[in-house]
């Protein structure tokens, strides 16, 4: 087994000490996997887990009408996740 470390992790490395870690993960998309799961968590939480229509053609409608409403709320601005407590639920709350 060799004990060098890959020249990408080399390169990695010297760009982190160079310009920093958080500078870094923006230049390589490093977040990029995190953000596409969340949005379909988003996808899931607001429009469901699963689609309604048995045809091909009205699912792919169903699929792009819920991008858009999910595309029009974030183009609203960000709004404030209140939790009611008592039900155990959650809640939209507009700023």
């Amino acid at each position: 087994m060799s004990t060098h470390a890959p020249p990408a992790r080399n390169r990695s490395v010297k760009r982190i000490a160079k310009v920093g870690r958080q500078r870094w993960k923006a230049e390589v998309g490093y977040h990029r996997q995190g953000k596409v799961e969340n949005t379909f968590f988003r996808y899931k939480s607001m429009i469901g887990d699963r689609l309604r229509s048995r045809d091909p053609d009205a699912q792919n409608t169903e699929v792009i009408l819920g991008c858009n409403i999910l595309n029009r709320m974030f183009e609203c601005g960000p709004s404030r996740l209140a939790a009611e407590t008592c039900f155990g639920s959650c809640r939209l709350a507009l700023n």
